[in-house]
C-alpha cells in the first residue's frame, strides 16, 4: 500500500492534479490496507456454513416520529468524500434526501462523522424534532453515545454534532448494519456525479427510487 500511494501520488503530479500532503502517504497507506481487511471480512462467508444468512431491513421509526439515516463514502482517485442521509417517517416515506461531496478529510472516520454532522443539520433545517439517528458506522455511533469528550482528530465533530442533536426535543443515535442503511450508503456514493451538494424533497434521486423501496416497500 505504501508503494502504491507513492505511486499514485507521483501520476497525480504528473497529471497537474492536486496531491495529498506527502506526510500523510503513511497514515493514509496503513488507512487504506484497513479499509481493505474490513472489506475483505464483510465479504468473506465460511465455507461449510449451514446457517441461513440474515438481510438486516431499514426499520421505520414510532408514529409521529421521525427517522434520518447517513452514510459516508470515498472516492481515492479525487482525494473526495460522498455523504448521504436520508429522512424518512413512520411509514417509509421521504421526508428529504442529499447527497454532498467534500473534500476528503483525513480519515474514515471523519467521513462518517461529517456524514452525521450534515444529516443532524438537515433534520434542523426541516423543523423536525422528535428523531432517531442511525448509521453503519459501530466507531463513530459508539463515539456519540459517550457523554465524555472524544479525543480524537475527528472529536470536533462528534461535539458539533452532539451540540446540535441538543435543539432536538428527542432524539437517540442508533446503530445499525450497511443492509438496514442501503438507501444512506447509495446517496453517498452518489455523491461522485452529482453537483457539490443536491437535495431533495419528499424524495430522492431517481436512480436510487427502486432502492428505497424495495428497502422498505410503501403501503
Amino acid at each position: 500500500m505504501i508503494t502504491w500511494s507513492i505511486w499514485y501520488r507521483r501520476n497525480r503530479q504528473r497529471l497537474d492534479q492536486p496531491t495529498e500532503d506527502i506526510a500523510r502517504l503513511l497514515p493514509r497507506a496503513f488507512e487504506l490496507l484497513t479499509e481493505f481487511h474490513q472489506a475483505q471480512e464483510d465479504h468473506s462467508q465460511p465455507a461449510c456454513s449451514t446457517e441461513p444468512s440474515t438481510v438486516t431491513k431499514w426499520t421505520p421509526p414510532s408514529s409521529g416520529q421521525y427517522k434520518v439515516n447517513f452514510d459516508g463514502a470515498i472516492f481515492t482517485e479525487s482525494n473526495e468524500a460522498g455523504l448521504g442521509a436520508i429522512i424518512r417517517n413512520h411509514r417509509g416515506e421521504a421526508m428529504a434526501s442529499l447527497c454532498q461531496r467534500i473534500p476528503y478529510p483525513h480519515s474514515v472516520e471523519a467521513v462518517e462523522a461529517s456524514a452525521t454532522r450534515t444529516a443532524v443539520n438537515l433534520i434542523l433545517d426541516l423543523g423536525l424534532r422528535e428523531v432517531d439517528i442511525e448509521g453503519d458506522s459501530l466507531k463513530i455511533i459508539t463515539a456519540l453515545k459517550q457523554n465524555s469528550p472524544c479525543y480524537t482528530l475527528y472529536g470536533h465533530l462528534i461535539m458539533e454534532t452532539k451540540t446540535l442533536a441538543q435543539n432536538l426535543t428527542s432524539f437517540q443515535f442508533m446503530h445499525v448494519k450497511r443492509d438496514g442503511n442501503t438507501v444512506a450508503h447509495s446517496l453517498a456514493k452518489r455523491a461522485r456525479l452529482c453537483e457539490p451538494l443536491e437535495v431533495w424533497m419528499e424524495s430522492v434521486r431517481p436512480d436510487l427510487l427502486n432502492i428505497m423501496y424495495s428497502d422498505f416497500p410503501l403501503n
